[in-house]
């Protein structure tokens, strides 16, 4: 899962974002988190820095998880460990987040306290429901194991199996988000990102520079 995409995504209907500011988003958020993936290793290796700093560094500056685990582990085996957790846990806190900034943009745009319930089922995005739902039964440890027991007739070595309803849950999530990702990617227009492109680029630079050097002083600061 790409929180990054996902966090977009998820806060556009809150903020009434048009699609072509979604896919530039979108677009921007990929590309420098595909540039921070190269660059944070060979940074972590002039600098000398140890696995948990690196680890921390990475789960808080880069967007993506895939990119974060990627970054991670390309350095060493506890960095990676320890930059998945950090991401994991920038992760759940997408779902609070996006009820502050409902909200937060309420209040701004005049909206009537009165009027919070109606905002609230029209511009929480539908998903954030099955997030906090399956969030809570995976603490809770109740999300169960399939078990299958064949007929007598079908082969022993697999009349019998178990399969992880957890495990085929993230699997099709990932399935399902490449679609969307895909499906977006056909939306996008090379001349609108020509002409708008260049805005969005250096603001998400700009965003990305300073959190990054903004985690490395607290790094530097907490866990020297």
């Amino acid at each position: 899962m790409q929180l990054g995409t996902s966090a977009i995504i998820a806060a556009a209907p809150i903020l009434d974002a048009e699609d072509e500011d979604i896919t530039l988003s979108v677009g921007t958020v990929n590309l420098l988190g595909l540039l921070l993936l190269f660059c944070f290793p060979l940074m972590a290796g002039l600098f000398h820095m140890r696995g948990n700093d690196f680890g921390v560094w990475a789960g808080t500056s880069i967007h993506a998880v895939p990119q974060v685990v990627a970054a991670g582990f390309a350095h060493s085996e506890r960095a990676g460990t320890l930059a998945t957790l950090v991401k994991l846990v920038r992760v759940t806190l997408l779902a609070p987040f996006l009820i502050l900034l409902m909200f937060a943009y309420a209040r701004r745009a005049g909206k009537e306290a009165g009027r919070y319930k109606i905002l609230f089922s029209r511009m929480v995005p539908p998903f954030l429901w099955g997030f906090l739902l399956m969030a809570l039964l995976t603490t809770l440890q109740a999300v169960p194991t399939l078990s299958f027991r064949l007929a007598s007739w079908a082969p022993e070595a697999v009349r019998q199996f178990q399969l992880p309803l957890a495990g085929l849950l993230v699997d099709g999530g990932n399935v399902l988000l490449t679609i969307v990702m895909a499906a977006m990617g056909l939306e996008v227009n090379l001349r609108t990102m020509s002409k708008v492109g260049k805005q969005a680029l250096f603001t998400g630079l700009g965003a990305c520079v300073t959190l990054s050097l903004f985690s490395w002083l607290m790094i530097a600061a907490l866990m020297a």
